[in-house]
């Protein structure tokens, strides 16, 4: 079948994009997943529903360069859902000055007031449209749940009100305009269990005649021809196909989509060559890789604190470092790890634990991702380059103060049998510091691989409705399309950024 319409990963844009394009019966959609598919939320797994983040049995198994020399683990979602049905499910908007800096590329279509509407369509958020009605939506495909005061799990509820002690301001709702200080983490939740796009976008797309889900096919390349993307070349069960299409849409997220794009001809002109690839476009590709890192101050509990194991996150604060220009470039949250079993596997020994968690959220320093082998079957090389600029490194050593001085505040401090770190090390900047670069990590939101900007933008690899530059019928809709990544946890956004685009292509001809 010639399809109007191939979208390639299931994820948080993929599965978007393929149940607003199949509304319209008169057009033929194919929807490409590499990993399985549970149908619904009764077939599906318990690990998907219910664990804080889940990282084995449903994942790419990429790995990255940290900092020179240091590998870590990069967990990316491979099942229809893709990373939206193991992440963390923390629910946050970017910030109205993220699209400002959009807008001032040119982008006037990304301005604040151009994406708030899709922001409200996406979500269902009862307890927000309570709080702001102007702001928050009911009724969208995506539950929105904040945990109510009366059932904070006690550790958390102790961080809170320490951080208040601090001097945090208390924020009712941590995704309120310029929304800063400490408050409950909006989660993507129903009834406890994480919604995937699989479970909302997805749900009444399933029987419609004119929409197909292939799961368990591994996408290689985009066929181009002339200048136009005409099929995509794919690998199931050991078996190559090509399927036609007249439009297709690359949604495999900032890894795979930058991958896929390099072994189809379209990234460094020198880069693709050495490949021994026809380039069809030179266009930078992969050049920057945007990412949140993050780095713990670990501690152990007092023994016997009431808690349900399953609750990892529940408070965050966001705030602006000492040294910073930007409103909200930090997040701190506490990580509790009270079941040794979810940290089989991290740690050699686990025990119950916690973690003060700072995350950088606007970071100076960036990444890259290139690829070594045009076998589609090759991982990508993720370098992350995390603290290359030295005002990150500072930014991480007085968060991990900051987090000292939290644990010795009541009432958590009546909390905390101790800290992991001590106090000779908390006080040395060189030996924090290395310390804190031992550990950092990522919290799982990589951008920018394939950014939107104006055609003289040389930055740019696509326009501001993801059409790839110097080839028809192309798009990329995910996190490699962000031209600067959002002060906030991703998942949100890119959800709202595939509704975006969405609008645009139910009505833009197929050319």
């Amino acid at each position: 079948m010639n399809y109007d319409d191939i979208v390639i990963g299931a994820g948080s844009c993929g599965a978007v994009l393929a149940a607003r394009l199949s509304e319209d019966p008169a057009r033929q959609v194919l929807l490409i997943e590499a990993g399985p598919d549970y149908r619904s939320i009764d077939e599906t797994p318990d690990d998907l529903l219910h664990s804080a983040v889940s990282l084995v049995d449903h994942d790419w198994g990429f790995t990255a360069e940290a900092t020179k020399g240091r590998s870590i683990g990069y967990p990316r979602g491979k099942v229809v859902g893709g990373s939206s049905a193991v992440n963390g499910t923390i629910a946050l908007r970017g910030d109205p000055a993220d699209f400002d800096e959009w807008a001032g590329r040119g982008l006037d279509e990304w301005a604040w007031d151009q994406v708030l509407p899709f922001y409200l369509a996406v979500e269902d958020d009862p307890d927000g449209a309570a709080l702001a009605p102007q702001l928050h939506h009911v009724g969208g495909p995506l539950p929105i749940h904040r945990v109510p005061v009366a059932n904070w799990q006690p550790f958390h509820a102790a961080f809170h009100d320490a951080c208040r002690a601090q001097g945090f301001a208390v924020s009712t709702d941590l995704n309120a305009v310029g929304a800063r200080g400490v408050g409950v983490f909006p989660r993507n939740k129903r009834d406890g269990a994480r919604m995937s796009s699989a479970l909302t976008h997805l749900a009444d797309a399933r029987h419609r005649a004119n929409f197909t889900l292939r799961a368990h096919t591994h996408v290689d390349r985009v066929v181009i021809d002339a200048g136009r993307a005409v099929a995509v070349d794919v690998i199931r069960e050991g078996q190559r196909e090509r399927v036609e299409g007249r439009r297709i849409t690359l949604a495999a997220g900032a890894i795979a989509s930058p991958a896929i794009l390099l072994r189809s001809g379209i990234g460094p002109g020198a880069s693709v060559r050495e490949l021994s690839v026809h380039c069809h476009a030179d266009l930078p590709v992969g050049r920057v890789l945007l990412d949140h890192p993050s780095a713990g101050l670990p501690g152990l509990p007092v023994a016997g604190i009431e808690h349900d194991l399953a609750i990892v996150t529940e408070i965050g604060v966001r705030y602006r470092s000492a040294t910073s220009i930007d409103d909200n470039d930090m997040q701190l949250c506490l990580a509790t790890m009270f079941d040794p079993e979810q940290m089989r596997g991290f740690m050699p020994d686990p025990v119950a634990m916690f973690m003060v968690g700072a995350v950088l959220m606007r970071p100076r320093s960036r990444g890259r991702l290139s690829i070594e082998s045009t076998d589609p079957f090759v991982a990508p090389r993720i370098e992350l380059n995390y603290l290359d600029d030295p005002l990150d490194g500072a930014r991480f050593i007085e968060a991990w103060r900051l987090g000292r001085d939290l644990c010795r505040t009541e009432p958590l401090a009546a909390l905390v049998k101790c800290l992991l770190v001590d106090d000779a090390t908390l006080a040395d900047d060189a030996a924090l510091g290395s310390l804190i670069r031992d550990q950092i990590t990522t919290t799982f939101h990589p951008a920018g691989t394939a950014p939107m900007g104006r055609s003289d933008d040389e930055r740019a690899v696509v326009d501001a409705h993801g059409r790839v530059f110097g080839i028809d019928g192309l798009r990329v809709v995910d996190a490699s399309i962000m031209p600067t990544s959002v002060r906030s946890n991703t998942n949100l956004t890119v959800i709202m950024m595939a509704e975006r685009i969405a609008s645009w292509m139910t009505t833009d001809p197929i050319v």
